[in-house]
């Protein structure tokens, strides 16, 4: 149940930022190596998790801008401090500003948009 847990969380994310938002050149980041694996290996995967994942790919294929990329979850920190600032809200949160749980955290490089 994990790895769908952690799939549908990245399906719920390519639809709110690609499709609800707009949003273009989006980088999804996951801790959950086997997701971002599943998303490229283009296997038939016929179970619930196979759904899901093809669900995404489908997402991908309009979405050439976007991408699905794999961190440790121990070099991870900006993804948690998110976490930890979010849990305690009862409904989804979109930050539309950079937090200052996380200002610290991001290095100026990330804020260069252009590269």
């Amino acid at each position: 149940m994990v790895k769908e847990a952690e799939a549908l969380g990245l399906l719920y994310a390519l639809n709110y930022w690609g499709t609800r938002l707009g949003f273009e050149k989006v980088i999804f980041v996951t801790d959950a190596q086997v997701v971002r694996d599943a998303i490229y290996s283009h296997c038939v995967d016929l179970s619930e998790f196979g759904c899901i994942v093809q669900q995404c790919c489908e997402i991908l294929i309009l979405k050439k801008d976007f991408s699905v990329h794999f961190v440790r979850r121990q070099a991870d920190v900006v993804v948690h401090a998110l976490a930890r600032e979010a849990r305690p809200q009862a409904h989804p949160i979109v930050f539309t500003e950079i937090p200052n749980c996380i200002s610290g955290l991001l290095s100026p490089v990330c804020f260069d948009l252009n590269h």
